[in-house]
């Protein structure tokens, strides 16, 4: 199967939604076939006006996985609050780091159960996992998962259209300006609560013989 990303968007950013930024996705492919437990994609990616800007000649962008699959896996995707280009790279390499250790310590043994952590809460168990976890970890934006079936999955070579709905895994904030005696003052504002909706991916899924 090959997955790829038609349209991301998100309902709140946890900033000002005009002003463009790198948000950092995460992409979990669960039990593709087996002995295989998961595979995972990181992707830097800039999202203007609540959405992911995906350029459709640029083929490598929008991929996440091209992996054979055999029966039914699960996706799981992951989106970020906005990051600096050096919060990205710290974030990517210190959450590969970690999945790799989780994956050889626990996973790799038979642990069905040690996978709750890392499916319910990515972020928090790589941090937990980390050896030196940056001090600027990013908090999770949006998150959502789904179960590919063969069925959702068209004739070879036809891509198939999947919607993914996306959830705020925990609060939501932003700084807003406001008039206050005469002053402008800066609060932090709770503009979604956890468990609320904040986006949708579609996603692009294609086999191949």
């Amino acid at each position: 199967l090959e997955i790829g990303l038609e349209t991301l968007t998100m309902a709140q950013l946890g900033r000002r939604s005009g002003k463009a930024a790198n948000h950092v996705l995460v992409a979990r492919l669960i039990w593709p076939r087996p002995a295989i437990a998961e595979k995972t994609s990181v992707k830097k990616i800039e999202f203007a006006n609540g959405k992911a800007v995906l350029r459709k000649e640029d083929w490598a962008q929008g991929v996440l996985f091209k992996e054979t699959v055999q029966g039914p896996c699960g996706l799981e995707l992951m989106v970020t609050r906005a990051v600096s280009d050096s919060q990205a790279a710290r974030f990517m390499h210190y959450l590969y780091s970690s999945v790799l250790t989780a994956l050889s310590s626990e996973v790799g043994v038979g642990t069905p159960g040690a996978w709750f952590g890392l499916l319910r809460h990515p972020l928090r168990f790589a941090a937990r996992e980390a050896s030196k976890p940056p001090k600027d970890w990013p908090s999770e934006q949006a998150a959502g998962a789904i179960s590919l079936l063969p069925t959702m999955v068209g004739e070879p070579g036809e891509p198939a259209r999947i919607e993914l709905p996306l959830i705020a895994p925990e609060d939501v904030h932003e700084t807003r300006r406001r008039r206050q005696g005469g002053e402008t003052v800066l609060r932090r504002e709770r503009v979604l609560k956890a468990g609320a909706p904040n986006g949708q991916a579609v996603l692009r899924v294609t086999a191949y013989n």
